[in-house]
């Protein structure tokens, strides 16, 4: 369920809350890139810089007691791929360019939630930045339903 806009920070730096129940998250916060991405022509023949902030959750994540890097979401692995993304994602719409993003975080990192905002840092002269912020949450039940179905498909029932 997104935010009503009365949730939504004065600045996109602040802090978000997360969906109820045991959740924790990495973010990454102020990232900058470059990529080509918009609707007009001049927008589409030179890089411009885009401000994204995320905000990636499980439901309690194992690091959080065993205190190793692969039981978390590793940051340094989400910022890294959120350069080749910015290279290679091929939307022209900011709305297209962080629904595909928050799709592929909840996927790539295994993740339950993910909040993106994406903005042009001074599109315009009078005004900071403008952007979008989405939040995404990832149907577990589906992805378990498939599992049977694959199961099922293959000749195997659940639980042989």
């Amino acid at each position: 369920m997104p935010l009503p806009l009365s949730a939504l920070p004065a600045t996109a730096g602040d802090a978000q809350p997360l969906p109820s129940g045991d959740f924790d998250a990495v973010y990454l916060r102020g990232f900058r890139g470059q990529t080509v991405i918009g609707i007009r022509d001049e927008e589409l023949h030179r890089a411009q810089t885009l401000a994204i902030d995320l905000v990636v959750a499980r439901s309690r994540l194992h690091a959080c007691r065993s205190d190793r890097i692969d039981d978390t979401i590793d940051y340094s692995e989400l910022r890294r791929w959120l350069l080749q993304y910015l290279n290679h994602h091929g939307q022209r719409l900011l709305e297209a360019f962080a629904a595909r993003l928050a799709d592929q975080v909840l996927e790539r990192f295994d993740a339950d939630w993910v909040q993106v905002s994406v903005g042009k840092p001074r599109r315009y002269a009078d005004v900071e930045e403008v952007g979008v912020r989405i939040e995404r949450r990832r149907d577990r039940s589906r992805a378990h339903d498939a599992d049977i179905l694959r199961l099922i498909g293959g000749g195997m029932a659940p639980g042989t």
